[in-house]
């Protein structure tokens, strides 16, 4: 059986300041998803955001009250 390489999958985003930059720079490091852990995802828009600040990466999170 071949080896399997997945490289870089995806990692966990903390909200803070400088967040967005941080997921485009993911992005560009060549992660292909980012999750936002619950308890700090205040509103639906940060996914938005951070969707905009990057061009493919797929976003997701935890459940959201």
């Amino acid at each position: 059986m071949g080896r399997l390489a997945l490289g870089p999958t995806d990692v966990t985003l903390k909200v803070y300041d400088a967040y967005l930059a941080e997921a485009a720079e993911l992005e560009h490091l060549g992660y292909s998803a980012l999750w936002l852990p619950g308890g700090q995802i205040d509103t639906l828009g940060r996914l938005s955001d951070i969707a905009g600040a990057t061009e493919a990466v797929a976003v997701g999170s935890a459940i959201i009250s």
